[in-house]
Parts: C-alpha cells; structure tokens; sequence
C-alpha cells in the first residue's frame, strides 16, 4: 500500500505541477517535492516490508535528500 502512495506522489508530480497556479518555480518546487516525498514513502515501504538492502535505503535516502535540496534551492533563487 505505501508503494502505491509513493507511486501516486511521483506521478503528482509530474501530472499535477503543471497545472498549479502561480510561478513557474512553484510548480517545479511541488515537483521535487513529491518527488522527494515518494523516495521516502519507497523507502519506508521497503523497510518496513524487509525486502529492501541497505545500499538501495541508502541511495533513495541520498536522492530524496537531494531532491530536497534542490526544491529549498529553488526557493531561495526565485
């Protein structure tokens, strides 16, 4: 059920970004957001079912974070 979620929030953001109104920066702020938020419900579905290893927790950990930071990133430039 939790991959499901973190599939529905990856596809939000690239279905549903567009469509928001205000800035174009907002938009892709939404976007690595869900992004970032799908990695973690991934992350915390693979954990919690123990069928994820550490290296794959590790690297959607990693590329969560960076998405992240990429979205705060945005947000401090425009």
């Amino acid at each position: 059920m939790l991959g499901l979620l973190g599939l529905f929030l990856f596809l939000a953001a690239f279905f549903v970004s567009p469509f928001l109104d205000g800035s174009e920066e907002r938009a892709i702020e939404f976007g690595l957001r869900c992004i970032a938020t799908a990695m973690g419900t991934w992350l915390a579905a693979g954990l919690l079912a123990g069928t994820m290893t550490w290296g794959s927790a590790l690297s959607l950990a990693a590329f969560g974070g960076a998405m992240l930071g990429f979205a705060e990133l945005v947000r401090r430039l425009g």
